[in-house]
């Protein structure tokens, strides 16, 4: 689980997975699934974490500046 300062887009290009939400504590959410065609937003300092379902995935991320 990491977090930045910045807010992110995330568009799934290929592959599949879960993502966590998570606290300073690393205590972790069951996780989201995501998979290819899905949109993921992410405001400034939210905790998070990703896992692959066994390929790696391909993600295109955008950092909002």
């Amino acid at each position: 689980v990491h977090a930045d300062a910045a807010e992110w887009l995330a568009y799934v290009i290929g592959g599949s997975g879960k993502l966590f939400a998570g606290t300073a504590e690393m205590e972790k959410t069951e996780g989201v699934a995501y998979g290819a065609g899905d949109f993921i937003t992410f405001r400034a300092n939210t905790p998070h974490g990703w896992r692959s379902d066994g390929e790696p995935g391909r993600i295109l991320f955008v950092k909002r500046s």
